[in-house]
């Protein structure tokens, strides 16, 4: 089963560690990247020491009848009871605050984009033939084009096992792939390309934008 688009359109991809939304776009595609371990705001403890506190005002909300050093035993007779429906009101355990400890200041909120990837190309021209898919079989996303009479080939997947995210770009005419990799990322960090592209038809360059934090 394939799900495709004849215009850009975000794909998403992810195995778990790291995520990625392919837009599809001509001439330079951008690749919104994602990595678990990057969240706004700090880090949390998830053990609260306040929750044992809570738990006789969630009990009286709930109608549960505990009386410490005592066991109840369930008759025969109200069996049927255990799967009785209960309406709770939300509004009532507002009261009781039961969430994660932060360990700094400034408490966490959500997962936060690592950065954005762009593979700029010189295809500004008339493009035709254009589409955009996903197979959901292989979970490869891909996109294709027709630029100047020369078909392109981007597809990307991320794999699980070897914890990565690839990218491929092709062409059906040799010596043809040319593009700059550029990322953009709002955490103030180094980054570096590692390793090198074992072609001598490919020139490429990769530099580094860092964009101002918003303060939290």
């Amino acid at each position: 089963t394939t799900m495709w688009f004849n215009s850009t359109n975000v794909i998403p991809l992810g195995n778990g560690r790291l995520g990625a939304q392919v837009l599809g776009q001509v001439p330079e595609e951008v690749i919104i990247l994602n990595e678990d371990r990057i969240w706004s705001g700090s880090l949390n403890d998830p053990d609260n020491k306040n929750c044992a506190k809570a738990l006789p005002a969630f009990r009286e909300y709930l109608g549960l009848t505990v009386r410490p050093g005592k066991t109840i035993s369930t008759t025969r007779k109200r069996l049927p009871m255990r799967n009785v429906w209960r309406h709770l009101s939300v509004n009532r355990c507002t009261k009781v605050r039961v969430y994660c400890t932060p360990l700094t200041k400034i408490d966490a909120y959500g997962l936060s984009a690592a950065g954005n990837l762009s593979l700029a190309t010189s295809h500004s021209g008339i493009i035709s033939n254009y589409n955009h898919s996903l197979d959901f079989t292989t979970a490869i996303s891909t996109t294709t084009y027709a630029y100047e009479g020369v078909q392109y080939t981007r597809t990307a997947f991320a794999s699980h096992p070897d914890k990565v995210i690839v990218i491929r770009m092709s062409a059906n005419t040799t010596g043809l792939i040319s593009f700059n990799a550029s990322f953009e990322t709002p955490m103030s960090m180094p980054v570096s390309a590692v390793g090198c592209i074992q072609s001598y038809a490919i020139q490429h360059s990769i530099y580094r934008h860092s964009l101002p934090m918003e303060e939290i």
